[in-house]
């Protein structure tokens, strides 16, 4: 009897699983992309999708943007700060080496050949596909708190 219920308990999981594999990748992608949408929506924000398929929303006048990806399994979403007065000096350098210490899920790059772009991305592995929701606003958080802490270390070694 117990492997009866075992086996009805984890057949609906591994249909999951097999049914997600054997989609195309635009077709993984297009269901993530449904996914985000939809809780965004539900969440009240107001979410679009870009040409090259990221899902960006606001909140707060903050702009982020969700990565499109074919891995129902990942979450990753970023932040972007512009950083043309300061281009790519070794102060900017140094303070975006050490942002990446700060938050374990953190990660803050330089972009573009002046460095006028700092992107900060918080990414994360999931166990099952919606536990993104259970994420979210801790990785809105990580973003924020890396800003801020860059923007503090900026004013306080300049």
């Amino acid at each position: 009897m117990k492997q009866i219920l075992f086996i009805l308990f984890i057949f609906p999981f591994v249909l999951s699983s097999q049914s997600f594999d054997s989609l195309s990748e635009s077709e993984k992608i297009s269901l993530n992309q449904k996914r985000y949408l939809d809780f965004l929506k539900s969440e009240g924000y107001a979410p679009s999708v870009s040409e090259r398929g990221n899902i960006s929303f606001k909140k707060e006048g903050d702009k982020y943007w969700i990565d499109k990806n074919s891995d129902e399994n990942f979450f990753k979403i970023n932040r972007y700060l512009t950083n043309k007065d300061q281009g790519c000096s070794n102060l900017i350098k140094k303070i975006v080496q050490n942002a990446n210490k700060q938050y374990k899920t953190l990660t803050v790059k330089l972009l573009e050949d002046d460095c006028s772009l700092i992107e900060f991305e918080s990414s994360s592995l999931l166990a099952r596909p919606d536990d993104f929701k259970m994420i979210f606003d801790r990785s809105l958080n990580i973003l924020g708190y890396g800003i801020d802490w860059l923007q503090d270390e900026y004013i306080e070694n300049n």
